[in-house]
């Protein structure tokens, strides 16, 4: 009876964690919807107590939640979801593995505050399979629920989140998994394969294989020890179980794995295919964040350790450190705990790039091939969650002396490493001071408090109140790490839904694209074409086709239309925009999308910068930032606007950015304009009262701000030979430059201005390519797949989809051959009088991938029902003898 109501205790506290730390989300007191920060089209946007962002990972936004509501939209109205008409020139949706099409998880996105509701599901699933893995190695409840809850509030699911967090639950139930083959192997039981079977199945369902792998090769390595601890005799039986459990699970997962390949074959994968990750490793700076995560202050919040932000995917924190180091000291299980241990350290040091670990790691098959640097820390969180568990068990049972000495040993060791890496980033920790001071000490003030907290624990003698310390300090700890980003969400904004209803209802089946608002992806989100995209893998046609017709220097995973020039020389977006305005309208193009008040069609200046990363220079109430541009480019015609690259700090600057510019013959203009308008690292153009001819050289421009929050104009190095400069608050910058943008008046005839509000101006291009059209034939397009013609004679059908492997077409009900249009899009041969064409899109060879799916789903419903006839086989004697002796 004890067991059983520990058992549903320790379920309820699993299940009640995730819901009260993300209870802001849930209950919107707090701001989930990631286009506030993510999409370029949201205004009045008020943040939290913190400044900075909640998460790590943009991909929340231009991922998660866009193609996940499309993939929850797709299902919702009964199709599967191969295809994405709304990105691109149309995407593989359910292809690209990351998109995680068929994640059982992904069904949520479609619900209101759905991505609380994901990662929470997510976290409750990670807890309750962590806690049954202990209670496996022999471990009591409270070390156990101790242990899940440390899962439940790893860095996967704080800093990234996410598709990039989807796996995580899925290492705890394979290890359980495992466990279970190995428990039926002793007792001469060999079906006992299925929690392996269904963990990596969905591991690889779940849409990132990079971490899936990782977690992988810690599974084989826990299985290879099992393997090795068993006698010779029932080797065969568990090697039998792991084997039926791995293949099964491979045969439900062959639908998406072939899909994947299929998507791989025609499509660019950037470095997840060159080997370029073995070289990558952490920034300085990382270190000190593995036990002090916000060391450096709130995230993306102190320019100097941006890199760090970008890359770093996880922390341990000083008490599971101590824990962990106190877990090895044990005798029972002792080869697991150093398989965790070993697991951890070689992780990190191979993270850090230190040299012969490093160098070996990278030589596992495979691992050269992901972001290891930024994905172990779901498998380390894991493996320190149960050393942890090993720890807390230890601590009810042991004296205290025993106890002293390890806990005394493990506080030296974290303090020592805390002091060293301190020390090794004090170059750092001089650069943060003083704007990031506080958060340095009181990182520092909050550790020592807990190793005291532990420390104090150790010297117990009475064995519950020595583990309620030390559970009270593990979970003070994990919570308030886990919870700070929280105070970063947004708790208000408002979205430009007019100009996305504007798109909707004149959009149609054209496409629209961005220079900034609507950033890519989020065409999705609300049914309308974008042909930007931010994914990977993405399409060789699709690029050749941007290379060749619409941007030659285009970004090939983030064609954003936002982006900066990416080096000296090479022109903006707008200048690409304008030089190949009929690529554009080959694709669809109906409507581009710019910045409020900025007209990209309107020929200007833009200034040149060297190589290098950006600085933001902040613009604070009373100081200025003055730059002077003397390029040999500036006509002498009338100004009508300055835009400047600038940063607002995910939309939160108010107040109004002022200019004046002045020409060389010290006639000046100005000009001012709402922050509250301007779009978070992108040009924010100004225009002036009055236009100015520049004519000579130089032009100076003076900008300040009135707003009461951070507001940062992006600073690069100067370009070679250039004679622009930058000075703040009077104080010159040494070889730095601003990237300026000066826009001229014009008499040109332009694309038509159709609508405009204070986020963004939409402009109409003159001809558009349809997006299909029959010569000779009227059609009525039902949808972005059926379509009805009605032809004089013989005609062909184009339509402005992306061709790929996989496009079928059924001409009133007769196959027809999908051929190339214009070497990108479709078309297909028509007969004369009425049709009825429909376009259909699946993997080739994905009805082998059913056929193996269907198999691995007969095979796993044989072993349950196996497992339920022998259930009740084994309770029947029982009944009987009952009966019997009622008798």
């Amino acid at each position: 009876m004890i067991a059983k109501h520990a058992r549903l205790w320790s379920v309820l506290v699993l299940i009640a964690l995730p819901i009260l730390v993300n209870a802001p989300l849930l209950t919107n007191a707090v701001k989930g919807d990631f286009a506030l920060l993510y999409g370029g089209f949201a205004t009045r946007v008020e943040h939290g107590a913190l400044p900075g962002y909640p998460l790590i990972d943009p991909t929340i936004g231009f991922g998660n939640q866009t193609i996940g509501h499309r993939v929850a939209a797709e299902i919702a109205h009964g199709r599967m979801p191969w295809w994405n008409p709304y990105e691109g020139a149309g995407f593989p949706m359910g292809e690209s593995i990351g998109n995680a099409a068929f994640f059982p998880f992904t069904l949520l996105l479609g619900l209101p505050r759905g991505q609380a509701l994901d990662v929470t599901a997510l976290e409750i699933a990670a807890g309750l399979g962590t806690m049954l893995v202990i209670r496996r190695l022999g471990l009591g409840w409270l070390p156990a629920v101790v242990g899940g809850a440390l899962f439940e509030l790893n860095a996967a699911f704080c800093w990234i989140a996410g598709d990039i967090a989807n796996t995580a639950p899925f290492l705890p139930w394979l290890i359980y998994g495992i466990e279970r083959v190995r428990a039926a192997a002793v007792a001469e039981r060999p079906l006992a394969w299925g929690w392996v079977a269904g963990a990596l199945a969905l591991s690889l369902y779940a849409g990132f294989p990079e971490s899936a792998y990782l977690n992988g090769l810690l599974a084989l390595g826990w299985a290879v020890v099992r393997f090795a601890q068993l006698p010779l005799d029932q080797r065969g039986l568990f090697a039998r179980g792991l084997f039926a459990g791995g293949a099964v699970g491979m045969l439900l997962a062959t639908p998406i794995l072939l899909a994947f390949y299929d998507d791989l074959r025609i499509s660019f994968a950037g470095a997840h295919l060159s080997g370029a990750f073995a070289q990558a490793v952490l920034p300085r700076g990382a270190e000190p964040m593995l036990l002090l995560p916000y060391v450096w202050g709130p995230i993306f919040v102190y320019a100097p350790v941006y890199d760090v932000w970008s890359n770093v995917g996880g922390f341990i924190g000083t008490a599971p450190a101590v824990l962990a180091l106190a877990a090895l000291f044990g005798r029972r299980e002792r080869a697991i705990r150093w398989l965790l241990a070993g697991w951890t350290i070689v992780g990190i040091c191979a993270s850090f790039g230190m040299p012969l670990l490093h160098a070996a790691f990278v030589h596992v098959p495979l691992v050269s091939l992901t972001a290891f640097y930024r994905y172990l820390p779901q498998s380390w969180g894991f493996s320190l969650a149960l050393l942890c568990a090993f720890a807390l068990a230890e601590a009810l049972v042991l004296e205290r002396a025993a106890l002293a000495k390890r806990y005394a040993l493990a506080l030296a060791l974290v303090l020592a490493a805390l002091g060293a890496v301190l020390y090794h980033n004090r170059a750092l920790v001089a650069q943060m001071r003083p704007a990031a001071g506080e958060w340095l000490f009181g990182s520092l003030e909050f550790a020592l408090a807990v190793l005291l907290a532990l420390a104090v624990a150790a010297q117990l003698a009475n064995a519950r109140a020595r583990a309620g310390l030390l559970i009270g300090a593990l979970l003070v700890e994990a919570v308030a790490y886990f919870g700070l980003p929280m105070l970063s969400y947004p708790r208000g904004g408002t979205l430009d839904l007019a100009a996305i209803g504007f798109l909707q209802r004149n959009l149609g089946f054209q496409r629209f694209y961005t220079l900034g608002p609507i950033q890519p992806n989020y065409g999705s989100l609300y049914g309308i074409a974008s042909i930007n995209h931010i994914d990977l893998p993405v399409p060789n046609a699709w690029l050749d086709f941007i290379h060749t017709r619409l941007d030659p220097f285009a970004d090939p995973i983030n064609f954003t239309g936002s982006a900066p020039p990416p080096g000296p020389g090479v022109p903006s977006r707008a200048a690409a925009l304008r030089a190949h305005v009929g690529g554009f309208e080959a694709a669809g193009v109906k409507y581009v999308v710019a910045p409020a008040g900025e007209n990209p069609f309107i020929r200007g200046y833009e200034t040149v910068v060297g190589k290098g990363a950006g600085t933001p220079t902040n613009v604070t109430r009373g100081v200025s930032v003055v730059a002077t541009v003397g390029g040999k480019g500036i006509p002498d015609v009338p100004l009508r606007s300055v835009g400047v690259l600038q940063g607002n700090y995910g939309n939160s600057a108010d107040g109004t950015l002022r200019v004046q510019v002045c020409n060389a013959r010290r006639q000046c203009a100005t000009g001012s304009r709402s922050l509250r308008e301007s779009a978070d690292n992108a040009y924010f153009n100004v225009p002036l009262a009055q236009p100015l001819r520049l004519g000579a050289r130089p032009v100076t421009i003076a900008f300040s701000s009135s707003s009461d929050k951070p507001e940062a104009l992006w600073a690069y190095p100067a370009a070679p030979g250039a004679s622009d400069t930058l000075a703040v608050g009077g104080k010159p910058v040494p070889n730095a430059a601003l990237r300026i943008r000066l826009v001229y008046a014009t008499n040109e005839v332009l694309p038509r201005r159709v609508y405009e509000d204070g986020v963004m101006t939409i402009y109409e291009l003159a001809h558009p390519r349809p997006y299909a059209e029959a010569p000779g034939c009227t059609l009525e397009i039902r949808s972005h797949t059926a379509l009805e013609a009605n032809c004089r004679a013989r005609s062909e059908l184009r339509r402005l989809e992306l061709l790929a492997p996989g496009w079928s077409a059924r001409v009133n009900g007769t196959a027809t051959e999908v051929a190339p249009f214009d070497r990108t899009f479709q078309r297909v041969a028509l007969p004369a009088g009425r049709s009825t064409i429909v376009f259909s899109f699946s993997p080739p060879g994905i009805a082998y991938g059913y056929a193996a799916f269907l198999a691995g789903a007969l095979a796993l419903a044989g072993l349950a029902l196996d497992a339920l006839r022998r259930a009740r086989t084994r309770t029947r004697p029982r009944v009987r003898s009952v009966e019997a002796r009622v008798g």
